[in-house]
């Protein structure tokens, strides 16, 4: 027990250290991840920590923390100046509903911007106080998505995609095969925005105390400058940083009782060391699906079916297995954040997943993107919980190739090709589909979609008549997906880890949540080399060699880049 007196010590100067804490300062100024990153090993840490810069704050240790500061009395509560919010809606769906939890326990939460966007005030909307700089500019316009068609691009430079689609709504190739929107595609797409929109100014609407038709006539007539926010009651009072000690009655030098979120996290008083035995497990699934070993790519390229983040199937195979023999762990938490991929990489995820669920309850939550194999991946789990803009759904399937003969030629190449069998040119990309290949393709992936919806219908407890409605690659929010049963609750992550304790009958204190990075290394025969850099050409080479290698894929159309 004598080892316990430094840790003693240190807390008695920590409590006497947050007694003098009035108000918390944090700096929003940079993208959130939702969870923390797998830890560096002790050595590389300790020698090379800082060559290795970690994200300081994220979405999950901004929640431990406000738990944390809830239980300081002294606390008045938080100012937030708003620079960046996260890209990502469900995560900052997430991060207002942090705040309004610990606004809602009797601190308070204070917001200020030099602008507002519209994403930025819908953060904001839940404060307490709600200030902008003098000359500042509250943009709430609404929305705009913004989309890429790459088909004039490619067939000007002598390639060509030729996709064979479940239906007109699995659309992930239009990006490449259109100059514009499929009547289809927009529909859907529309469908979403509307969604998303009705959110937003709802909840917008509710927190400062506005009707929606006010709120919307408001949004019609956006932006305002500084004075006609203020007098339009859209903020509190107008001001720079310095003049907020005044408004919060803290000391104009603030040293005493006003401290960066950093450093009070780092002065909390040291929690009692974890005893609890039992474990829920939060794994990660994050990224384009594919085959093989998880990957991140040094460079995003803005091209559709390419990812910086890469979910291998034996990378999340590995730990589920792991978590599955594990004693301590007695349920999971499957965080998806992904839009789909490799249709075969997606089966073998949903097959470990099968394993899983036959010893321990699972719980998937869908964080911004979970949709297609995405979806596919999860569908075993015995609750699903997703944000109310998640974007989920996309049940469908297509296959494709992409066409490179004259694309060569025009450089200089000349490929030839030696070959055995009938249809050894099958996926050949030396020239488009034969319509009597086309039918031969629908029918291989008619037969996968039709597992599809049978592994939907089966998971989801509905009738496949039930499901052709909203699938064929259809695409739903989160509150949408709700009322279609693709989902059973809107909520963030910490719903979905209480739900999972609730199925493995565990009560509020008597179990930790730990997350889950990597298994024990699959025997050398097995294993996968990973490439740690390539060079732009590479990356382009092996997006082109893999778009062909994979065939068929569970991918969600589009990315969702909301412009506000």
């Amino acid at each position: 027990m004598v080892w316990l007196i430094p840790r003693f010590l240190r807390n008695i100067r920590r409590k006497r250290f947050t007694k003098r804490i009035k108000w918390l300062y944090l700096d929003l100024d940079s993208d959130l991840p939702e969870r923390e990153p797998p830890p560096l090993p002790w050595l590389q840490r300790k020698l090379l920590g800082d060559f290795f810069p970690r994200p300081p704050i994220t979405l999950e240790s901004i929640h431990d923390d406000l738990e944390k500061f809830k239980r300081l009395k002294n606390l008045k509560g938080i100012v937030i100046h708003v620079r960046e919010i996260p890209s990502g809606m469900a995560r900052l769906q997430s991060l207002r509903q942090f705040l309004e939890e610990f606004k809602t326990s009797g601190k308070q939460v204070i917001f200020h911007s030099a602008n507002y966007s519209t994403l930025s005030y819908y953060l904001a909307s839940i404060g307490s106080k709600i200030f902008i700089s003098p000359s500042g500019i509250v943009a709430i316009n609404g929305y705009e998505m913004a989309y890429n068609f790459f088909k004039d691009l490619i067939e000007n430079n002598g390639f060509k995609v030729d996709p064979v689609p479940i239906s007109p709504y699995k659309s992930a190739h239009e990006p490449l095969t259109r100059s514009e929107f499929s009547k289809e595609a927009r529909e859907n797409r529309e469908w979403i925005l509307d969604s998303l929109y009705e959110t937003t100014i709802t909840e917008i609407a509710s927190s400062i105390g506005k009707s929606v038709q006010d709120l919307q006539e408001l949004i019609d007539n956006a932006p305002y400058t500084d004075e006609e926010a203020l007098s339009n009651g859209l903020v509190h009072g107008i001001l720079n940083e310095e003049e907020i000690p005044s408004v919060l009655n803290t000391r104009p030098d603030m040293q005493e009782q006003m401290h960066s979120w950093l450093k009070a996290r780092k002065k909390l008083p040291l929690e009692r060391l974890p005893s609890k035995k039992r474990v829920i497990a939060v794994i990660n699934a994050e990224g384009t699906i594919i085959d093989g070993k998880s990957r991140k790519i040094p460079i995003k390229l803005p091209l559709p079916f390419f990812n910086d983040t890469e979910l291998g199937d034996q990378t999340l195979n590995d730990l589920i297995r792991q978590v599955t023999i594990d004693k301590r762990v007695k349920a999971v938490v499957l965080h998806v954040n992904s839009p789909g991929g490799s249709a075969s990489a997606s089966e073998s995820m949903w097959s470990a997943m099968r394993e899983l669920v036959k010893k321990k309850p699972l719980v998937a939550y869908f964080s911004d993107v979970a949709a297609s194999g995405g979806y596919y991946i999860a569908m075993n789990a015995q609750w699903i919980v997703a944000q109310p803009v998640t974007i989920t759904g996309s049940i469908g399937i297509l296959a494709g190739k992409l066409v490179t003969k004259e694309g060569l030629k025009k450089r200089g190449i000349n490929r030839v090709y030696l070959r055995r069998g009938a249809r050894a040119d099958l996926w050949t990309d030396e020239r488009p589909f034969t319509e009597e290949e086309r039918k031969l393709i629908y029918n291989r992936i008619n037969h996968m979609y039709q597992l599809f919806l049978k592994r939907v219908s089966a998971c989801r407890n509905m009738l496949t008549e039930e499901l052709e409605p909203i699938a064929g690659g259809r695409v739903w929010t989160g509150r949408q997906a709700l009322d279609l049963k693709l989902v059973d609750q809107l909520g963030n992550i910490q719903d979905a880890i209480k739900k999972a304790a609730e199925l493995a009958n565990l009560k509020p204190d008597s179990y930790r949540v730990v997350n889950f990075y990597q298994a024990p290394p699959r025997p050398p025969e097995l294993q996968i080399t990973k490439e740690n850099q390539l060079t732009n050409f590479e990356m382009i080479k092996n997006y082109v060699e893999r778009f062909n290698r994979v065939k068929i894929w569970h991918l969600e159309p589009f990315s969702w880049d909301i412009r506000h």
